[in-house]
């Protein structure tokens, strides 16, 4: 059986060296989903043009709050009156959080595509 310490591989009578080896190529690099979700999501850096959809008023005056397909908080600045619409925004910065990444941008363009009200 291999066993996987500080990435070495130990084998023992029944395993050969080889045999060992192509487990652990075969093995995952990551050892929590965590890991796995950060590695999968899309780098984004100050700077990036982004798209969505804003859908609720921010914690301070004047900010608009959306959220990325993969579940990632925008916070923009001078959007309150884009909530509700299709924006187009400019990344300004972001912050590492212990739930996440939160990222901050500004308004570079309305799409203008009002949200559509579900029956409930």
């Amino acid at each position: 059986m291999c066993a996987f310490t500080r990435r070495t591989c130990r084998r023992n009578r029944m395993w050969t060296l080889s045999s060992c080896a192509s487990h652990a190529i075969s093995a995952p690099a990551f050892s929590r989903l965590s890991e796995l979700s950060n590695a999968l999501r899309p780098a984004i850096v100050p700077g990036d043009i982004l798209t969505l959809r804003l859908v609720r008023e921010g914690k301070e005056k004047g900010q608009g709050l959306g959220y990325l397909n993969d579940g990632t908080m925008v916070v923009v600045n001078h959007a309150q009156q884009h909530i509700g619409h299709v924006v187009q925004i400019q990344v300004s910065s972001l912050r590492q959080t212990g739930a996440g990444v939160i990222i901050f941008a500004e308004v570079k363009d309305t799409v203008h595509t009002p949200v559509l009200s579900e029956a409930v």
